[in-house]
């Protein structure tokens, strides 16, 4: 698996928890969820750099 998927894996997972939803504003919400819909969408989970820099920092840390 690789490194774009796991992180696809770990939006997705944010995304559908809503205590964690509740952390991240309305337009990284909606940044993410074009984001993984799109490559859910073509099959083959490929990030540019910036768009895995930014996932990176939208993602809580705990």
């Amino acid at each position: 698996m690789s490194a774009d998927q796991e992180l696809l894996i770990k939006v997705r997972a944010i995304l559908d928890d809503p205590v964690q939803r509740k952390v991240l504003k309305g337009s990284d919400i909606q940044f993410m969820e074009r984001l993984v819909a799109a490559q859910e969408r073509s099959g083959k989970p490929r990030l540019t750099p910036r768009q895995r820099n930014t996932l990176q920092k939208l993602l809580p840390t705990a």
